[in-house]
């Protein structure tokens, strides 16, 4: 019996017409979804790094401002010479020049002496900013007094100590056990920081490496060493407030000032610092060739009195604020006062 022979089939027209219309509607598909992806991932990323640069600067400057006064004595507190906070001009509506000066332990080590002493070299917690440069002298504040110290050596856990001053500048000979105890505060000095700000310029906080013994004096620049540890450029700083709460000795009420007008006794009230930052993304935001001129907003970190309106939607802004209370200047004071 014959078989019956086969003719193999193919597309049609309409067939392959179809075919190509559901591949052309799946890659384009991908493509829209690829697209949408990458575009969330930029604008994820955009926002990312504007607020870990935010958030990362105000720290630096909070970190530095609460060690105020962690191993300042009673008699720089008391000193005729503001020795504590240098300057304070701050700002309510953010239209002032904004400068803050004052002495800070922060970047360098802060650590404690873990065992009882036996000699002068002394076993402290370990600690990785030994490294902090320069690094030039110690504090060791102990329940009687805060010790100047020089040293030998110092490394992540040991110091040795060769020579002690007092508070008063005094030298010490007595043997380093009798003076220091297990669990006494062990820091480097002091040095100057300073933040500043125009308006419609850069937003600076640097370190300025001038230690102890503080010979500021205003008419003249500080040392020769400095290390900047926060420049945001003027385009990205649209408006900082700075101020200084203090409380009425006769209410108690507590308020906030720009702190303009302090004199010398003024720089030992200050409770807390505050400041807000509003910030901008360093680069615009792709809006697919859309405006970038949307309603406007007004940002008011703090009160209707210090505000800016921005209506840029290409740089959508970020507040940061922070408020840093001077614990330790307040301890200072009470100790100071009879």
């Amino acid at each position: 019996m014959m078989q019956k022979k086969r003719t193999p089939k193919a597309f049609t027209l309409i067939e392959l017409m179809l075919g190509i219309v559901l591949s052309v509607m799946v890659l384009a598909t991908f493509f829209r979804f690829f697209a949408h992806v990458n575009t969330a991932e930029k604008n994820n990323n955009y926002k990312s790094s504007n607020l870990a640069r935010g958030a990362s600067s105000l720290q630096i400057f909070a970190d530095a401002t609460r060690l105020i006064g962690l191993t300042t004595t009673n008699l720089e507190f008391v000193s005729a010479a503001p020795r504590i906070i240098q300057e304070t001009l701050g700002t309510t509506d953010g239209n002032d020049n904004v400068v803050f000066t004052f002495n800070s332990v922060f970047g360098g080590p802060i650590t404690k002496i873990l065992d009882e002493p036996t000699s002068c070299t002394l076993r402290i917690e370990r600690t990785a900013a030994i490294a902090s440069n320069p690094l030039t002298s110690l504090r060791i504040a102990t329940k009687d007094d805060v010790y100047y110290v020089g040293y030998g050596w110092i490394n992540s856990d040991r110091v040795s100590i060769t020579t002690k001053r007092a508070s008063n500048g005094a030298n010490v000979s007595a043997p380093c056990q009798a003076l220091f105890k297990k669990g006494d505060l062990v820091t480097g000095p002091n040095y100057f920081y300073r933040l500043t700000w125009v308006k419609n310029a850069n937003l600076k906080f640097q370190r300025i490496f001038q230690p102890v013994p503080f010979s500021f004096d205003p008419t003249t620049t500080f040392g020769a060493g400095r290390e900047v540890l926060l420049d945001i450029p003027a385009g990205q700083v649209k408006l900082v407030i700075l101020q200084f709460l203090t409380q009425d000795t006769t209410t108690l009420e507590e308020i906030w000032e720009n702190g303009l007008a302090y004199t010398i006794d003024d720089y030992r009230d200050i409770k807390a610092v505050r400041i807000a930052v509003v910030l901008l993304p360093r680069t615009s935001k792709d809006l697919k060739g859309a405006s970038s001129t949307g309603p406007s907003q007004t940002i008011c970190p703090f009160s209707d009195l210090g505000c800016v309106t921005l209506n840029d939607l290409s740089r959508p802004p970020i507040v940061f604020k922070k408020v840093i209370y001077l614990k330790n200047l307040d301890y200072a004071k009470r100790s100071a006062t009879p």
